[in-house]
């Protein structure tokens, strides 16, 4: 079988920065020049509760299709102490259909929904940035928060809420030894997000877990969370109050957060913006501190092939230099 394997710790090697421009430029090209990338296959079964997705895309800018296969087994921790997701990014030539990699997919799902998530702050939060919050303290609501310490310096504090109040206690042992910052664990959704210029919600959860009611003037909010069509992190209070929406991809038009509301008329399509459009100058971002802004993310299969082509790419020229 042909292609190259380029595993967790060499992905983990590109560093933050490097992650933050993959995504950016991963942004741009989803418009510019543009990709080919037809909505993501799902497999939603129940009894347990498991998905499988298969997200492709041909990558115009490098000449190169991606796809991503993906399971979540939500009931995994519980029942075999594992893990819930597996996945795995394949890289084809665009030229001839050759293989050129197999990447693990589960570090670059982690790596490059933290760099969008990292990317919506450098764009939208207030300034100054001091203050980060944090719902769900998994795997990926770890690696956005460190992200956002590495990449944003101003920040010395992190207020930190898990439906397990000892795994945050926890995790802001970890910050305070490593990063130095304050780190506030707190038992309520109301104390995590009132007085923070940045709200991420990391969770499966198929019910909101930020409330617009706490959700302060001058805020960012930042969702990934995405189950199905019907799932929400967001209630109808935090998408009204927000003076800019804006999403990953057309996907995530589609997720509950963004379709509930929309056909309740809280609000309208056209108020939704594609995060494309604005690091492309096509629409403007925050234009007063006192505005709530929102990022609804829920994966795009762009954002997986720019990063694994830029490993990929990384890795072959290490190979070289052996």
């Amino acid at each position: 079988m042909e292609g190259v394997y380029v595993d967790r710790d060499f992905i983990l090697g590109l560093g933050y920065e490097e992650v933050l421009d993959s995504v950016i430029n991963a942004f741009k090209g989803f418009l510019e020049p543009g990709v080919v990338q037809p909505p993501r296959q799902e497999l939603v079964l129940e009894d347990p509760p498991r998905f499988f997705g298969s997200m492709p895309c041909y990558l115009r800018e490098y000449n190169v299709i991606s796809v991503k296969l993906i399971t979540y087994f939500f009931e995994n921790p519980r029942l075999y102490g594992k893990k819930p997701f597996n996945s795995v990014v394949i890289l084809f030539s665009g030229e001839d259909g050759d293989i050129l990699a197999y990447l693990d997919g589960d570090i670059i799902t982690t790596l490059r929904t933290a760099g969008m998530a990292a990317a919506s702050t450098k764009y939208l939060s207030p300034t100054p940035l001091e203050t980060i919050s944090i719902i769900g303290v998994g795997v990926q609501g770890r690696m956005m928060v460190e992200m956002h310490l590495k990449l944003f310096e101003n920040i010395n504090k992190v207020k930190i809420y898990n439906r397990t109040y000892s795994k945050a206690v926890e995790y802001g042992k970890y910050l305070e030894e490593v990063y130095g910052v304050d780190s506030i664990p707190v038992k309520s959704l109301k104390e995590v997000s009132i007085g923070s210029d940045v709200v991420m919600a990391a969770t499966s959860s198929p019910e909101p877990v930020v409330f617009g009611r706490y959700i302060e003037p001058s805020t960012h909010v930042i969702s990934i969370g995405y189950l199905s069509r019907d799932s929400r992190e967001l209630d109808d209070e935090a998408i009204s109050k927000s003076n800019k929406i804006f999403v990953d991809s057309p996907d995530a038009i589609e997720s509950g957060d963004i379709r509930i509301p929309i056909e309740k008329g809280i609000i309208s399509r056209e108020e939704i913006h594609l995060f494309s459009e604005l690091v492309l100058e096509r629409v403007v971002g925050r234009e007063d501190e006192e505005e709530i802004t929102l990022f609804k993310s829920v994966g795009t299969a762009v954002q997986d092939g720019y990063l694994a082509y830029k490993a990929y790419k990384k890795f072959m020229e290490s190979t070289r230099e052996r």
